[in-house]
């Protein structure tokens, strides 16, 4: 899960999602875009990206490596469970307009087949979305009405460890010894019949 290229695509759905602009679909962090009157902004932010078991680790062959040393290429993978926030915020508090109810259309849609189909082509899937939840917070001596969504994904990470390239192994010479009860080496052979002391 490559969160730069994620995120774009996220911000698409959404805008899909609740008819919102794209423009005006952003992270929490950004800049914020100037909001027409009436029209909602839809922010979004990661509240974690836990893992689920242990990664696993797999090597690559690549047989027209430029040099033996990189033959190899070790490379770390595994499930991400992402929690993703989802912010409304809206000044028209019509109903049917206000923050609630743009972010009940993410809860409403979010499993049409289309929507996990756009969900499908980033990588991830949806593993489940909370109900909307009146958020509202004060700024500059007024109420932002604000409505908050919670979505979880599934998703998979996936490190290649460059620095970590190895040559394989071509060949491999055995050689041994063996040594009698005296502390001796014996022959390399021992004749039919033979017996070791």
């Amino acid at each position: 899960m490559d969160l730069a290229t994620i995120e774009p695509g996220l911000l698409a759905w959404l805008s899909t999602l609740t008819g919102t602009p794209l423009a005006l679909c952003v992270k929490a962090n950004a800049t914020r875009p100037v909001v027409p009157a009436g029209a909602a902004l839809v922010l979004i932010q990661w509240v974690s990206i836990p893992q689920v078991g242990l990664d696993a680790e797999e090597w690559e062959y690549d047989e027209d490596a430029p040099t033996a040393v990189t033959e190899l290429t070790p490379s770390l993978h595994g499930d991400r469970r992402p929690a993703l926030q989802v912010d409304v915020e809206v000044e028209d508090q019509r109903a049917g307009y206000d923050a609630s109810a743009v972010a009940q259309r993410i809860v409403d849609r979010c499993r049409a087949p289309s929507s996990l189909a756009a969900l499908e082509a980033l990588n991830v899937a949806l593993a489940g979305v909370t109900g909307v939840r009146r958020t509202d917070y004060p700024f500059n001596g007024r109420m932002v009405a604000k409505a908050t969504v919670e979505l979880t994904l599934n998703a998979v990470s996936h490190y290649t460890d460059t620095a970590g390239q190895t040559a394989t192994i071509t060949s491999v010479e055995v050689g041994a010894t063996v040594t009698g009860s005296a502390g001796t080496a014996l022959p390399d052979t021992v004749d039919s019949g033979g017996t070791f002391s």
